[in-house]
């Protein structure tokens, strides 16, 4: 049982991570006010592409980790 516990610690922070990064990553991409700021526009890209990959894991790992509980009952 204490796998399962800090297994979903463990996608609890990954959650939160995906949700502070897309935050941030519209925001930087919704204040860049010109096509001048291509840099701040860019960042906020990057910072949007890597919570869609953590949100990624983090979905499939709750599939994962709801499998492995269905399959002990």
């Amino acid at each position: 049982m204490s796998e399962t516990k800090s297994s979903t610690e463990t996608l609890w922070v990954l959650w939160f991570t995906a949700g502070i990064l897309a935050a941030f990553g519209v925001a930087l991409m919704a204040a860049a006010p010109t096509e001048s700021s291509t840099a701040m526009a860019l960042a906020g890209w990057t910072l949007t592409s890597l919570a869609s990959v953590i949100g990624a894991v983090a979905v499939i790992g709750t599939g994962v980790l709801i499998g492995i509980n269905s399959a002990r009952r």
